[in-house]
């Protein structure tokens, strides 16, 4: 099934994608929230820091927990001006890509926007981001990427659709409702053995 509001999309300006992620969302996003904040609580991995596989190196720890880490992911390439996006996408930034070698490679994109050039697929709509875009931009395991994806769905924080994009696309949750059950669940299961952000245990897990 296409989504036909995908197309309206690549048609609007930043104030008409603002508006159509308030409508669709129901949260009054900040577009001009920092990106250099939302950057900082992804805390990627610096390229000096990886090994071979793009991972980080043993050694180096994040200052943040993986959920943290992971969550912003999704938020900087959806929420974030200027792409305001509804779910995560593929840029030429967070596929490492200059938009004129993306152009060489062949990829379809949006108007330039530098690093937050959205690559569109043949039908002309946004590429999700998936896991494993995730785990190269952060330089995660994919295991604890998937990890931590999973413990996000079931916080509520973020929500998979599957009906009408593939693959399927994640969209940030910036106000999550849990119930009081689903609140003393992730108390008892989720956290478990996930220490907070902000520990030093969790900062360097996964990494």
């Amino acid at each position: 099934m296409r989504d036909e509001s995908a197309r309206a999309w690549s048609e609007l300006d930043a104030t008409g994608r603002l508006e159509r992620l308030k409508e669709i969302t129901k949260v009054d996003i900040f577009a001009r929230y920092p990106r250099e904040i939302v950057e900082g609580l992804m805390d990627a991995c610096p390229p000096q820091h990886r090994d071979k596989q793009g991972r980080a190196e043993k050694g180096w720890r994040s200052i943040h927990g993986e959920l943290i880490r992971v969550f912003h992911t999704y938020v900087r390439y959806s929420l974030c001006f200027p792409i305001l996006s509804e779910y995560a996408v593929q840029t030429t930034g967070n596929m490492g890509f200059t938009v004129q070698r993306a152009r060489r490679r062949g990829l379809r994109l949006h108007d330039d926007w530098g690093d937050d050039t959205v690559v569109l697929d043949e039908d002309g709509e946004r590429v999700a981001l998936r896991e494993a875009g995730v785990m190269r931009i952060l330089g995660m395991r994919k295991q604890n990427v998937h990890a931590a994806h999973k413990r996000l769905e079931d916080l509520k924080s973020i929500r998979v659709d599957e009906r009408l994009f593939k693959p399927p696309a994640t969209c940030p949750n910036p106000g999550p409702k849990l119930t009081d059950a689903e609140r003393r669940k992730a108390l008892e299961t989720i956290y478990r053995n996930t220490p907070l952000a902000g520990h030093p245990r969790s900062a360097g897990e996964g990494t």
